[in-house]
């Protein structure tokens, strides 16, 4: 439960500095565990923090290639590995804060997409990110992986114009998960 507060707290944290939106300390655990699923599905279910996948070594490496349940390539495990280091060492504060960093890229507020065509797939602001966290020793993140980080955290709004879910910060919209 300790890992899930503190996968809970860190996307609380990153969510919460910049989002109407925000994730209370008593979600964190709920948060932490849909990340840990993701991460689980993702590279198996021995992950559980990025200090976790950061340790990893050859023997890890190894024992991930011949996992069926995960992508078996040698190059996006290694990359996920160095991911860890680099997000480990920004949240540890040697390099600054991996929130502030990320939501230094944010665009301005804009309308919101008329039709799903409208919906762009990479914007100035993610191709600078994807610069910057390559810079940093980032991986496998390119402008249209940026650009998907920036819609999961909400960075971007691009739910369509006639969309249920009202506009963060507009009347009815959810001030608390």
């Amino acid at each position: 439960i300790d890992q899930l507060d503190q996968l809970g707290d860190l996307v609380a944290r990153i969510i919460n500095k910049h989002v109407a939106l925000q994730i209370l300390p008593e979600h964190y655990p709920i948060v932490g565990s849909c990340l840990l699923r993701a991460i689980e599905e993702v590279l198996g279910s021995d992950i559980a923090t990025p200090q976790v996948l950061a340790a990893w070594g050859e023997s890890e490496v190894e024992a991930a290639l011949g996992d069926a349940g995960i992508v078996r390539n040698r190059a996006k495990i290694e990359a996920a590995i160095a991911n860890a280091r680099v997000a480990a060492d920004l949240e540890a504060g040697l390099e600054g804060d991996l929130s502030d960093l990320l939501w230094s890229f944010a665009p301005a507020s804009r309308p919101r997409p008329v039709t799903m065509a409208d919906v762009p797939a990479v914007t100035p602001e993610s191709t600078a990110l994807a610069r910057e966290l390559k810079r940093r020793g980032f991986r496998f993140v390119g402008p249209t992986t940026a650009y998907a980080l920036m819609q999961a955290t909400g960075m971007v709004d691009d739910h369509i114009e006639g969309c249920w879910v009202p506009p963060v910060g507009a009347p009815g919209a959810p001030a608390a998960l």
